[in-house]
């Protein structure tokens, strides 16, 4: 067990702790903005379906790259897996808020102005 943990410094984990918070609370203003207007207009699908991509991509690229850790939680107490797997709680406020922006961009999506009265 002991080459499975690593006691990360008190201010690793406050640092971690507070990129995660900081991470999340970044992506509020946008949902928030597009759920009070209820439209996404102005905001580009396509960079928003790029960012989910490379966020949900960069998650699972981090979790096999610690995958011997993920797999040696099992031999790990409750409390401290979360320190352990703080790089990939780190990752996934991103990955959820983009993927929420994403759905509400879907949702909202401005409707198409057809013009049938053209000056022909």
């Amino acid at each position: 067990m002991s080459e499975c943990y690593t006691d990360p410094s008190a201010f690793n984990i406050a640092l971690g702790v507070t990129l995660t918070l900081g991470i999340l609370l970044s992506y509020i203003p946008q949902v928030l903005s597009i759920s009070k207007a209820k439209s996404s207009e102005g905001v580009s699908y396509w960079s928003v379906w790029l960012l989910y991509c490379s966020s949900l991509l960069t998650f699972y690229n981090d979790s096999m790259l610690k995958w011997d850790v993920i797999t040696c939680c099992r031999h790990l107490p409750v409390y401290k897996i979360p320190i352990q797997l703080l790089s990939l709680e780190q990752l996934l406020p991103g990955t959820i808020m983009s993927f929420i922006i994403l759905i509400f961009i879907i949702i909202y999506f401005p409707p198409f102005k057809i013009d049938l009265e053209s000056d022909s």
